[in-house]
């Protein structure tokens, strides 16, 4: 198979299929008359397309086919209309549904108790200076509870018992 053969390749298929116009069905025809390969090829699309060809509508199909435009028309213009009528049906309760929120939200606003509770009575309570005796008095406990050792001994036990994970 030469360059103009695969040229004509797509030629070949469309004469098979009987699609093939006149220019460019004298090329092919010239073309043939010099190829036996390209004869044959064709011959075999032939073949190959009259198996596939569907075969002719009879009157029965004739029939059905005629009128399937307008009975798929028909069942279109159903379905739209079942759609409308839904649509319709639904806005409907969506403004019924409206109309009873609108109407019922001030009923329940004035029957709602309000959220925030009343401030407690206040009760004033007058500045007392503290006691500085009794303050004395509590920090020497603490200081005579810790005996007589010293800050930084007691840094250094706190220190070790850290250090040991033991804790004070």
């Amino acid at each position: 198979m030469n360059r103009e053969c695969r040229e004509l390749q797509a030629l070949r298929a469309a004469a098979a299929a009987g699609d093939l116009s006149g220019e460019e069905a004298a090329r092919l025809e010239g073309h043939l008359l010099a190829c036996a390969e390209c004869r044959e090829a064709l011959s075999r699309d032939r073949e190959l397309v009259d198996l596939v060809r569907l075969p002719p509508i009879g009157a029965a199909e004739g029939l059905v086919l005629g009128d399937l435009p307008g009975r798929t028309l028909a069942a279109l213009k159903r379905r739209d209309r079942r759609r409308g009528l839904f649509r319709r049906y639904l806005s409907g309760v969506a403004v019924a549904a409206a109309l009873v929120a609108a109407l019922l939200t001030p009923v329940y606003l004035r029957n709602r108790s309000p959220g925030i509770a009343p401030a407690p009575p206040s009760t004033e309570v007058a500045w007392q200076e503290p006691d500085l005796d009794a303050l004395w008095r509590d920090s020497a406990v603490i200081e005579s509870s810790t005996g007589s050792i010293s800050s930084a001994t007691l840094s250094d036990v706190v220190l070790d018992a850290y250090d040991e994970g033991t804790g004070i």
